[in-house]
């Protein structure tokens, strides 16, 4: 019997994409829509991850704020969750300005995360960069650097699971259409923001352990 709440779901994500100038994107398998929420990661470990990104995305821009954020986290006992990557950043030896960037834009991944856990609710529908209200509201709920972090972390719990993997979902088929017209030298017809919707992709796979993978850097994004 096919269930309705998937087709709901399917034609939900597809108005979604249609709406956004992705219209030749279909849903063709409905257990594409099947998800284990035993799988998803630990509310812990995404608050984990949620301070880790914010730390990185200030680290990007504020070289002088490196050291000092980089004692916190290992005061904090959040250094072990931190990756490689993220390490030769803290660590100075991240210069190439692209790579800067790319760590600046992560803080669409921490808002992401945090909207996962309900901690921020507003989201951008065509995954457009974070609004001075938006990031207000996040900078309110996450603790700023040097603040204790416990009590924080160990107070988290996911919205509705379906939800969060529609959205990933969602942003999933937003990197199978820009990979699609980027090979076929097709043009972008697309509103949404590509950049911030990768992270999206990403965080929420990452989240939802895809593939089976835990470690941030690895976290597989193909479609």
């Amino acid at each position: 019997m096919i269930n309705k709440s998937s087709i709901d779901r399917k034609k939900a994500i597809e108005k979604r994409l249609s709406d956004h100038g992705i219209g030749d994107i279909k849903i063709q398998y409905l257990p594409y829509l099947d998800f284990d929420p035993e799988s998803f990661a630990k509310p812990f470990d995404v608050g984990c991850r949620i301070i880790i990104l914010y730390a990185v995305s200030i680290a990007a821009q504020h070289e002088k704020h490196r050291q000092k954020i980089m004692n916190w986290l290992k005061a904090e006992g959040l250094w072990e969750y931190v990756s490689e990557r993220e390490t030769k950043l803290f660590e100075g030896k991240v210069t190439d300005r692209k790579a800067l960037v790319n760590f600046s834009w992560q803080i669409e991944a921490a808002y992401v995360l945090a909207w996962s856990l309900g901690l921020v609710t507003k989201l951008s529908v065509s995954c457009q960069p974070i609004d001075d209200e938006e990031f207000n509201e996040f900078d309110t709920v996450v603790p700023l650097a040097g603040e204790p972090l416990n009590d924080f972390l160990t107070k988290l719990h996911y919205i509705d699971e379906t939800t969060i993997i529609d959205e990933n979902l969602f942003n999933e088929l937003v990197t199978t259409y820009l990979r699609d017209i980027y090979f076929n030298g097709n043009p972008n017809t697309s509103t949404v923001d590509r950049v911030v919707s990768f992270e999206r992709h990403k965080a929420l796979n990452w989240l939802r352990r895809f593939s089976g993978i835990e470690e941030w850097d690895e976290t597989d994004t193909s479609t």
